[in-house]
């Protein structure tokens, strides 16, 4: 059963309108409104997203058009169907993944898995060939077109012509795997990357030159390197200082630290650890703050820290507290449902409690750690029995585990549950607090989340709302302050329904959600 918070209190006009709405509900009883306090801001929306490793390339390059333009849109598309369905998710945060040159090494890349080697601009020789990764630059030129507003430009490696090793994963040990003295000629490269697609009309309002630096990066699986704080910030001076000689519009968004632990606490190696205050503290000698291009924007990840709720809250509220005290912007770049097996709260079972599980860690992310970007992992791969954990499209190839055969593809229930928040909250939007029922009691978990947000010229608001219980809900959603709606749109997801339009689960302002379900209204004022 839900239950009412004896602390909880809303102005009397909305208790009585409440306690009216409340009088004739058949479904499971709630005392309390959810109130959307327009008065009480929080943190500015920049926006949601996906990243286009690795597949996207194969699918790019390989695939039909009329596939590949269903897939771009159903990613990119905020236009309705003819029944007022969402044609696609209204991503607004596209992650380009500059790749460091392993595709071209083949097997003596030592990465097994093909579909995880990635092509460079540069060859070995320091010339470059635009034409590499066309696959992804087909899904890139798709994001333009679709007006997405904020491309992201990351790296696993540098380029192996680069590093310590000629290789685009690290040999063992915590030191960056790219050679000292290559650290403009990296710099350098980053910059003619960006400027080549500036020249295309394509750009790059951030370039991630690190990723996850907590790792040795040592598993032939993908591309990537180890960066001490230190590292970080010789890397990050360099290419500061690349970016504004060049005169390019592009700032830098780092360090793309593994999970939300690396940000406070010793986790792994000392120069991994404490990142916030080690990159943001003005008395840290590895200090990045006062860089131009930083704009005090700390990426993070949400991998490995989901095992319980309680954890969940706890790194989140306390990243948040630090990020604030040095007035640092926190933006969740990816996540997917890693190491299922260790969730030690309701476990998801099914491709529906994933998606649904997907959902509360952005709310989280949202409301707890007040990000201002939430990102997925990776747009699209082929489901190999993990719940289709690590995508949003399910790629179907005409011969499996061989993305150079063709296919199909499916949207999964994760493109549903990321386009409650990224088609309707768009950038600009600001997230506002709300009074709602408190937690469920019978798990320990919280199983009605709920999030609210009002566009920057306050003439439309969003709830996003998940209910996890097995029970359906009723109750009252209103909005504070003379918000009155003189529109409203729902939209439902569940196993049957996937961004439906509804006219009927809200009525006199009176939500109805059904049992594990996620419902999206959009108001107009």
């Amino acid at each position: 059963m839900l239950r009412s918070s004896p602390t909880f209190c809303i102005p009397g006009i909305f208790f009585w309108i409440c306690t009216s709405l409340l009088s004739s509900a058949t479904a499971l009883a709630v005392d309390d409104c959810l109130l959307a306090l327009a008065d009480n801001p929080q943190q500015v929306m920049e926006g949601f997203g996906a990243s286009d490793a690795w597949n996207v390339d194969f699918v790019g390059k390989f695939w039909a058009e009329e596939e590949k333009l269903r897939m771009a849109e159903q990613l990119f598309s905020q236009e309705m169907d003819e029944s007022g369905n969402p044609l696609g998710i209204g991503l607004s945060i596209w992650r380009f993944n500059i790749g460091a040159g392993s595709a071209e090494q083949g097997e003596r890349s030592q990465i097994s898995n093909p579909t995880r080697r990635v092509e460079c601009f540069m060859g070995e020789d320091g010339s470059y060939d635009w034409s590499k990764q066309s696959g992804q630059q087909w899904f890139l030129r798709q994001a333009v077109e679709y007006g997405v507003p904020s491309l992201v430009a990351f790296t696993n490696s540098p380029p192996v012509s680069m590093t310590r090793n000629g290789l685009a994963h690290g040999a063992g040990g915590y030191q960056s795997n790219l050679l000292p003295e290559m650290r403009d000629a990296y710099a350098t490269f980053l910059c003619d990357v960006v400027e080549h697609f500036e020249q295309q009309g394509i750009h790059f309002q951030f370039i991630s030159p690190i990723n996850e630096p907590q790792y040795e990066w040592k598993s032939t699986k993908q591309e990537g390197s180890p960066w001490t704080n230190s590292d970080i910030h010789d890397m990050i001076r360099s290419l500061d200082l690349k970016i504004r000689d060049r005169g390019l519009p592009t700032k830098i968004l780092t360090p793309e630290a593994a999970d939300w632990r690396n940000l406070f606490e010793l986790k792994g190696k000392e120069e991994h650890s404490f990142q916030l205050t080690a990159l943001f503290d003005p008395e840290s000698p590895s200090y990045i703050g006062a860089y131009p291009t930083i704009e005090n924007r700390f990426a993070v990840h949400s991998y490995w820290t989901n095992e319980t709720e309680a954890e969940i809250l706890r790194t989140r509220r306390q990243s948040r507290r630090l990020a604030e005290n040095y007035s640092v912007q926190l933006h969740q770049t990816e996540y997917s449902l890693i190491a299922l097996n260790r969730v030690k709260m309701h476990r998801p079972d099914d491709a529906w409690e994933v998606a649904q599980f997907i959902a509360k860690i952005i709310h989280f992310d949202l409301t707890e750690a007040n990000v201002a970007s939430w990102s997925f992992w990776t747009a699209m791969a082929e489901e190999a029995g993990d719940l289709k954990r690590y995508l949003l499209l399910e790629l179907k190839p005409e011969r499996p585990r061989d993305l150079t055969s063709g296919g199909t593809h499916l949207a999964s229930k994760n493109l549903a549950a990321l386009g409650h928040y990224s088609r309707f909250i768009r950038p600009g939007f600001q997230r506002v607090s709300v009074n709602q029922p408190a937690p469920c009691a019978d798990i320990g978990e919280q199983e009605l989340l709920v999030s609210a947000f009002l566009s920057g010229n306050r003439k439309e608001g969003v709830f996003v709302i998940s209910n996890l219980s097995k029970e359906s809900i009723a109750l009252p959603v209103l909005w504070s302050s003379n918000y009155n709606p003189v529109q409203t749109e729902v939209y439902l997801s569940n196993r049957e329904h996937s961004l439906q339009r509804q006219d009927s689960i809200l009525t006199n302002r009176k939500l109805t959600i059904a049992p594990q379900s996620i419902v999206t209204i959009v108001d107009t004022f």
